[in-house]
């Protein structure tokens, strides 16, 4: 027979672990999160409450049920763990397929380039020694003591990039402010186009890119123009517009939305005290394109050698399918948390900040309308909508919502999941490889050409 003294210090564990949550619940909203995602987190203070509650009535219940109670807890728990495990087995298998697949196709493409992207960097690096490893300007996002904060790359400079989703190694010269164009569209009297992205309007050769493929289909003396950097989300592209957009004439303003990590990079974005005044203050700008002298040299100061931009390369020394084989890899501080299991059961809703995210928009409109230039967006979806037993992304979530976001704004828009990746047999075909990453060629042609036929 169990004493009653055991039953009272198991009550005290429950209540003490269920302040313990409680507590770190409410330093993930408001302290780690910065109250940005307070809807998101309500769930979780209703459900620590509630523990708290049953912990200080247990104080009050007889033994005989306090022993079911705490079998069936000891039962959930193992269960709950039982299923995490199932499904993270599940994704390493769907993975190991994935791998398979790429391997096979990568084999069947005599033009892929086999070198690891460090390597590759050196053998470019030694026919022109000017040439520079690519970096998102978010490297400098998290340092706060700076005078400005750069959105753009270095300019007039030849770039190396590591996206080898086609099956070479892209190079590219900038444009006077560090962004992907030919230096002359910016003195064009007329820009038909002004394209805002990430990296997905980054891979490949400039002659592959959808704003190419615009400007072969246009056969005019207009100007487009293509502001994009990696890693970027929502109101760093809002910088892009209020920055550069005044400098010419453009007719449109086009912001391409990749749906599996804008948001995400939105909620680090809003933490940025520069980047929120873009949002709080509407006559807020830098005037970068005063500043690019001071731009290049921040650049040169930060990575003052090769190795500098070795250790601030992801997977520098990975081979494609050898990243795929890091996504095998168990996340043991995840499977604690059981991550899978939350997100097809209580995180069927995105935990982005959706709200700001419809405000920056608002934004995106007025100020393009402001100069002169209408705005439309293009919804760009991830590949793992396509990959059977792939869970698509957490901000991916949100797709039903920023539709609906775009049709209250009376925004023009184009959505390639409906229009384009749903009405094909097989979506994969749009994708590199069939593979993780951005979409191929033809997806950038057929992109431009559904363009093209909304406008003209």
């Amino acid at each position: 027979m169990i004493n009653h003294k055991y039953f009272k210090n198991l009550s005290n564990i429950c209540l003490f672990l269920s302040i313990i949550i409680f507590c770190y619940i409410f330093y993930r909203a408001l302290i780690h999160h910065s109250g940005l995602l307070n809807d998101y987190y309500l769930k979780y203070y209703i459900i620590s409450l509630s523990l708290i509650f049953f912990s200080l009535l247990s104080y009050f219940i007889s033994n005989p049920i306090k022993i079911k109670i705490t079998k069936f807890l000891i039962f959930f728990i193992v269960f709950c763990y039982i299923i995490e495990a199932i499904l993270t087995f599940k994704l390493i298998n769907v993975i190991d397929k994935q791998k398979i697949k790429l391997a096979n196709k990568i084999k069947d493409n005599p033009n892929f380039d086999k070198r690891v992207v460090w390597e590759a960097y050196q053998d470019l690096k030694r026919q022109n020694p000017k040439l520079i490893y690519y970096q998102s300007p978010k490297v400098f996002i998290n340092e706060g003591d700076l005078n400005i904060l750069p959105v753009s790359g270095i300019s007039n400079t030849k770039y190396f990039t590591f996206e080898k989703e086609h099956g070479q190694y892209p190079e590219y010269k900038t444009d006077r402010y560090g962004f992907r164009n030919v230096d002359s569209e910016w003195d064009k009297e007329v820009i038909d186009f002004f394209l805002i992205g990430d990296s997905y309007m980054q891979p490949g050769f400039l002659k592959s890119s959808i704003g190419e493929n615009l400007r072969r289909k246009l056969k005019n003396n207009n100007g487009i123009l293509n502001l994009a950097h990696s890693s970027f989300g929502t109101l760093y592209e809002y910088a892009f517009l209020k920055e550069y957009l005044p400098l010419v004439k453009a007719k449109r303003v086009v912001l391409f939305y990749f749906e599996s990590n804008d948001l995400t990079n939105l909620y680090d974005e809003l933490k940025n005290v520069k980047l929120a005044k873009y949002l709080n203050d509407k006559n807020y700008t830098q005037n970068l394109y005063l500043k690019q002298d001071i731009i290049d040299k921040m650049y040169f100061k930060k990575f003052k050698t090769s190795d500098d931009y070795k250790y601030n390369v992801y997977d520098n020394n990975r081979t494609l399918v050898q990243q795929i084989e890091d996504k095998k890899k168990i996340n043991w501080y995840y499977f604690l948390k059981l991550y899978k299991l939350r997100k097809i059961t209580i995180e069927k809703k995105s935990k982005k900040p959706i709200k700001k995210f419809e405000n920056i928009i608002k934004l995106f409109k007025k100020f393009s309308e402001k100069n002169g230039a209408k705005f439309y967006f293009v919804y760009v979806p991830e590949i793992n909508r396509y990959l059977e037993g792939h869970p698509i992304q957490d901000a991916s979530k949100n797709y039903k919502k920023v539709i609906q976001i775009l049709e209250n704004l009376k925004i023009e828009y184009i959505d390639l999941h409906s229009e384009l990746f749903l009405k094909a047999d097989d979506p994969l075909i749009y994708f590199s490889f069939e593979s993780f990453g951005h979409s191929n060629e033809l997806a950038f042609k057929t992109v431009a050409q559904m363009i093209y036929k909304k406008f003209f």
